[in-house]
């Protein structure tokens, strides 16, 4: 029985859900940060001022943008292991159909035996056959050592294992169809993590925006409230000039 590696990490499945990360992500994309629709009655439930109310949302975006930049790695390295895996179960499913149609016994060695026992040419015939049929069934391929480094094999139509690496320096022999049945499982779960993981970052994308324009509300707030009571002094001062020289000519 022949065995063969196949590529670095292949059968490593995709990192599981960080049940941190998701949390976070549920917390600042909570009700209580959707868009403010009205600023004043926003400032009046939370005892805020707007500066205080600024500052907030300032620091909401900054874990947003943590978030944003921990979900985006995650994609990335799901979005590279997809190839591996992808290419680790052609490999399978290539030594599969060959081993399928491979001849019996591994290239007719009882044939050769029996052509060696009738003797004479028949004998030399039986056995150059054998080799022949053996050498059509070899396969030569180059798998990898470590991170750039290939070797070269020739693997026999009866191979009926295969080493998989699962990471951190560890290969694990399985028979093909579990290795097969292994790397199958594992493409759909990378598949289904980069989806729930482009979802999560739309959701982080959206939730930045939000938050972009409630601190513009809030800041467009402050501005107007406080260029309305500028004005309000401005006016008091003026009425009450005006009611002083008004009492100066009476008298």
């Amino acid at each position: 029985m022949a065995d063969a590696p196949l590529s670095s990490s292949a059968a490593g499945a995709p990192p599981p859900p960080d049940p941190a990360a998701a949390a976070e992500l549920a917390a600042l994309l909570d009700p209580k940060g959707a868009f403010i629709e009205d600023v004043p009655a926003y400032l009046s439930a939370r005892k805020l001022e707007p500066e205080a109310a600024i500052l907030d949302l300032q620091e909401r975006m900054r874990r947003l943008r943590a978030l944003e930049g921990q979900v985006a790695g995650r994609r990335a390295r799901t979005l590279a292991k997809v190839p591996e895996i992808e290419a680790a179960l052609a490999s399978a499913n290539g030594l599969a159909a060959r081993r399928r149609g491979a001849p019996p016994g591994g290239g007719g060695g009882k044939d050769a035996d029996a052509g060696k026992d009738a003797g004479g040419d028949g004998g030399e015939t039986a056995a150059a056959a054998a080799a022949d049929a053996a050498a059509a069934h070899v396969t030569h391929v180059d798998y990898a050592l470590a991170d750039g480094v290939f070797a070269r094999a020739a693997l026999r139509g009866d191979v009926r294992a295969v080493g998989l690496w699962l990471g951190a320096g560890v290969m694990v022999e399985y028979p093909l169809d579990e290795a097969r049945r292994l790397l199958e499982g594992n493409l759909v779960a990378a598949r289904e993590t980069l989806a729930a993981l482009g979802r999560d970052l739309d959701r982080v994308k959206d939730g930045l925006t939000v938050t972009e324009v409630s601190i513009a509300r809030v800041f467009n707030y402050d501005v107007e409230r406080r260029r309305r009571a500028k004005g309000a002094a401005a006016g008091g001062t003026g009425a009450g000039a005006g009611a002083a020289s008004a009492a100066q000519v009476a008298a």
